[in-house]
């Protein structure tokens, strides 16, 4: 059974973490090929922590976990 999204391509915004993350994973899980971008490095006018590199390997680790589960 393919996914809804079959042969459909999402970019996503903000994956490294949040909401940008929770819509890749689901996009993934039901077909979709997924395009991911984040900064993942600080903004100076921005005072809490920003993603980093880790949040965004952990983030394809579920994308593709997702796909195989």
């Amino acid at each position: 059974m393919t996914g809804r999204l079959e042969g459909k391509v999402a970019f996503v915004t903000g994956v490294a973490r949040g909401q940008g993350r929770s819509h890749a994973v689901a996009l993934a899980a039901e077909g979709a090929d997924v395009i991911g971008i984040d900064l993942c490095g600080p903004i100076s006018t921005v005072a809490y922590p920003l993603p980093n590199l880790d949040d965004l390997a952990e983030t394809v680790k579920l994308v593709e976990d997702s796909i195989d589960g």
